[in-house]
């Protein structure tokens, strides 16, 4: 049963009178009234922040406006939503005669829209798709799509639990709680609401010494250094490592964050799906100079403080802060910097500096990255243009014109951070020359630098084991991340050499990117010693992975180290695992199928390649496995079609176009293969496999 953690919540009256003696042992959480004593005026303006209303109890009666039931019609379904006494339940009807019911349990979110979590007898907590705008209307977060209960996106499944999705970020001291036997969970919270003690941590002991003596209890905040890790704990898009974050604690002890990742952000950085303002503001400027998420929002209210342009100005203006020494002085403000009518909505900072983005339907959030509009690079690219935004009726090509006009337009640097990007993941021919230029620039944002070492690991050249190994030595753990995971396929004696020493880091995320590039090399001849301490760091990230049991996506991950370290038997458990948790997982279905052709029962592979192909029809993975299916069944001309199609799709990969070439010459089709090799090669060419096709072939010999 889901509950918050009663307890765990000991409800103190703050105020005059003889306090206990503080217990034994670690502080507790008291909630956030505990804490108005002492702070009433700070207390009462969390109080109407978002933080304090991120999960609320369901009040029926006011969700439906007095009324007994609510109805919300769609293609193939009708959600009704019905009160009985002070309860809400929701029914939810299909046209095949399937049905889903429970109680609304709780409500998350405010502003702009509000969801009801759904509870079910397993524990789950799942957020209803029609939801409640800030004006009390009932809308559908998809519209009129029609989603089937046992598809991926439907809101009662794994892929929209928010046991695991989001109560992390709505509540006070988290715990998951899920029992993989079971198949359950017991999730506990200390506080419904991002309290007080969620930025500054449990509070017993605090208030017992303020208590004894006022005048001695020194200020309880984060530590600077770790100021922006406790916002980045919810304010970034990241998978969970460990449970248990306090404020003061290391962010990525806690969790491994997205890096600058083709569908999270265009190539320039900008915003594209849901990333939560910690990547975008890592790219910033302004977080290379020093500032922090509390130089522009009140910690406490959660909004910006002062409103609107005000709270950019305090800097940038006339008079900058001594703070800030590499600030230009200026009237920004004004048309003769912004061009735009003075007031109008194109004036404002955000319009140009902050672009915003919608999500799930309603909700506006404004890019953190800061930069400057770059419509010549709209154009080029396709990354999106802030002033084309607005101006609908023109194009990129006009802006561009419109800034150069007006000395606006930044000259373009020789190297392009975007661009470099943009044709890495494309696989651009020369990709690998910019991507080294831009990992070694200590100028670039880190996170932008560890991308580009991530990018990294199609190609083999020298230069690329020197930058990976520069950048392991240079401190930074982002930069270690996006190393390690560029070691992907390199020797085995360099990758040990270069990671072998990450596996012990003291970040988790380190840690963890460490093991999965070496975790192979325990079927390698490696020393006694090396091998019992790579042993002891697999089985720890085996262990810590725990924490996700609930996800497919977990025991796909477990079942990909157990099989490089050679335990087919365990893979396997893994991976039925993972079906167990979701049937629908194409990434569990496809190395099942490969494990399964492994152990000689090919047969039941090309059933769940076939299952993985209805369920994923466009994935380069899946077309890929198929096609190899088909090859092994000798029907070749099956499988050039998906081999031509997975190549197209994943141009990073140079062993998709190289089985694509294998396969058009065994069909008598060698212009064809040749083509296919020089294009590569021109991509990769350090790709000794692929060098040595295209010379074989030109000679007339078989690949």
């Amino acid at each position: 049963m889901i509950r918050g953690v009663a307890a765990l919540v000991v409800i103190l009256i703050a105020g005059c009178g003889e306090t206990p003696p503080e217990p034994a042992g670690p502080p507790r959480y008291l909630g956030s009234e505990s804490c108005g004593g002492c702070h009433e005026a700070i207390v009462e303006r969390w109080r109407g922040s978002h933080h304090a209303r991120a999960l609320r109890p369901v009040d029926a009666g006011a969700l439906l406006d007095g009324a007994q039931e609510r109805r919300v019609e769609r293609p193939g379904s009708v959600t009704t939503l019905r009160r009985d006494a002070d309860a809400l339940f929701v029914e939810e009807h299909y046209a095949d005669g399937t049905r889903l019911a429970g109680p609304a349990a709780w409500r998350i979110g405010v502003e702009p829209l509000e969801q009801l979590l759904v509870a079910f007898p397993d524990g789950r907590l799942q957020p209803l798709r029609a939801a409640r705008d800030a004006a009390g209307e009932w809308f559908d977060l998809l519209g009129d799509e029609a989603i089937a209960p046992d598809d991926p996106l439907h809101w009662a499944g794994p892929g929209q639990n928010a046991n695991h999705q989001c109560l992390d970020c709505h509540v006070t001291a988290f715990e998951k709680r899920f029992d993989p036997g079971a198949g359950a969970f017991a999730t506990r919270w200390a506080e419904p609401a991002v309290g007080c003690e969620a930025c500054h941590g449990p509070g017993s002991a605090h208030v017992a010494a303020a208590r004894r003596d006022p005048a001695a209890v020194p200020r309880w905040r984060v530590p600077s250094d770790r100021a922006l890790d406790r916002c980045a704990a919810c304010h970034s898009r990241r998978s969970l490592l460990a449970e248990g974050f306090r404020p003061g604690d290391a962010f990525l002890d806690h969790y491994q964050p997205a890096l600058l990742e083709e569908g999270l952000y265009h190539a320039d950085g900008a915003v594209q799906d849901e990333v939560y303002v910690w990547g975008s503001f890592l790219q910033s400027r302004m977080h290379r100079q020093g500032v922090v998420c509390g130089d522009c929002h009140d910690p406490h209210a959660a909004g910006t403080e002062p409103l609107g342009d005000a709270v950019c100005l305090r800097c940038h203006g006339p008079a900058p802060p001594e703070r800030f020494p590499t600030l230009v002085a200026g009237r920004y403000d004004d048309p003769s910097h912004h061009g735009h009518v003075q007031d109008s909505p194109g004036a404002r900072c955000v319009a140009c500096h902050m672009p915003a983005r919608t999500f799930m339907t309603l909700d506006v959030r404004h890019d953190h990255y800061f930069r400057v509009p770059r419509p010549d690079l709209a154009r080029r690219l396709g990354v999106p243009d802030p002033c084309t935004d607005c101006h609908r009726d023109r194009d990129p090509a006009w802006a561009e014109a419109a800034l150069r006009a007006r000395g606006a337009l930044p000259a373009e640097a020789a190297l392009e951070p975007a661009r470099v990007l943009a044709d890495a993941r494309s696989a651009a021919p020369g990709a690998v020359a910019g991507l080294l230029a831009l990992a070694a620039d200590r100028t670039e944002p880190e996170l932008r630098r560890a991308t580009a070492l991530s990018l990294l690991a199609p190609y083999g050249e020298p230069a690329v084991d020197a930058a990976l190994a520069d950048a392991l030595a240079e401190g930074d753990p982002l930069l270690r991340i996006g190393a390690l995971r560029g070691l992907a396929g390199r020797a085995p004696e360099l990758r040990w050499r270069l990671a072998a020493p990450f596996l012990d880091a003291p970040l988790r995320a380190v840690r963890h990117e460490a093991v999965l590039a070496l975790a192979d090399l325990l079927r390698a001849p490696l020393p006694p010693e090396n091998r019992t301490g790579l042993r002891v760091a697999v089985d720890r990230w085996v262990a810590e992975m725990q924490v996700n049991a609930d996800r497919a996506d977990t025991h796909v991950n477990l079942a990909i180290v157990h099989a490089r370290a050679g335990d087919a038997a365990a893979a396997e458990r893994a991976l039925r695992s993972a079906l167990a948790r979701d049937p629908r997982s194409v990434p569990a279905l496809v190395n099942l199928a490969d494990l399964l052709r492994a152990t000689g029962r090919d047969r039941e592979a090309g059933e769940r390649l076939a299952q993985a192909r209805s369920l994923a029809p466009e994935d380069p993975t899946v077309a890929h496995a198929r096609a190899l299916w088909f090859v092994r069944q000798g029907r070749l001309e099956e499988a050039l079609p998906l081999l031509a199609e997975a190549a197209a799709a994943a141009p990073r990969n140079a062993r998709y176009a190289f089985v694509h070439a294998v396969a058009l010459d065994s069909a008598g089709r060698r212009d064809e293969a040749i083509a296919v090799l020089e294009d590569t090669l021109a991509r990769f060419p350090a790709d000794g496999d692929v060098r040595t096709a295209l010379a074989s072939l030109r000679t007339g010999a078989a690949p």
